[in-house]
């Protein structure tokens, strides 16, 4: 999960960042003002913002908030702030915050807001060579013999089939071990590959159609053994 934080103070904003990443969220590098945020949500928008309400030189995150409101993202935020006046919630409120957390806040209870922030919308079932993946209401099936690659992206992963990206609510390894009979390759801690659709690869980083993807040092034996067993050796690849 891709979370942005809005924060002034650089000690808060730093341990923001660091606790975000033991919990194994995926966190943009802080910004201070509402402009760059804005920006941010523009041309990389996260799947949440946690955003503090009173920033230097009298911005406040409102702006942040408003912005979301007006454009009708379907982004949500968690405010954090130390004011918990009723003033400050009623202005708060009509922005409909997924959640408000009062600093100083215990790292459980900002891990509970981002949960339920952010709710189980997909769902994976295993149906023999493919996924039903639900969405709300809408179920869809998914031939995993069209899975190209899988990327992790923190508590998530994303499949990139032939066909488009979906994104499972499952990390990258626990997916791989519910799909052993798929014969997916580990090639990096970030990535996995569908062997099938390997075309051609370099010494540290495969070519999967119109993709590269990275070759982790520490899973170059297992992509050399299985190439050396299709035959493939790096010789006759290079040109």
């Amino acid at each position: 999960m891709k979370i942005l934080i809005v924060e002034d103070e650089p000690l808060i904003a730093d341990s923001l960042f660091q606790l975000l990443r033991i919990l194994e969220y995926e966190p943009y590098p802080p910004v201070s003002n509402p402009a760059d945020a804005i920006e941010i949500l523009e041309h990389n928008p996260p799947d949440l913002v946690l955003l503090d309400l009173n920033l230097a030189h009298n911005l406040s995150g409102l702006e942040v908030a408003a912005y979301i409101q007006n454009h009708k993202l379907k982004i949500p935020f968690i405010v954090l702030t130390s004011n918990s006046g009723a003033s400050m919630v009623a202005q708060v409120k009509k922005y409909h915050p997924a959640s408000y957390l009062i600093k100083p806040f215990m790292r459980e209870a900002l891990f509970a807001a981002i949960e339920i922030a952010v709710p189980d919308e997909e769902e994976e079932e295993i149906i023999d060579d493919a996924i039903l993946l639900k969405t709300g209401n809408r179920s869809e099936i998914l031939n995993l013999r069209e899975l190209i690659y899988l990327k992790a992206s923190g508590k998530y992963t994303e499949l990139h089939f032939s066909f488009g990206k979906r994104l499972v609510r499952l990390p990258l390894s626990s997916f791989i071990k519910e799909n052993q009979n798929q014969s997916l390759l580990r090639v990096h801690k970030t990535y996995a590959v569908n062997p099938s659709y390997i075309k051609a690869f370099a010494v540290d980083e495969l070519f999967m159609g119109d993709s590269k993807i990275p070759i982790g040092r520490f899973f170059m034996p297992a992509v050399n053994n299985y190439l050396k067993s299709r035959g493939i050796h790096k010789k006759e690849l290079r040109g």
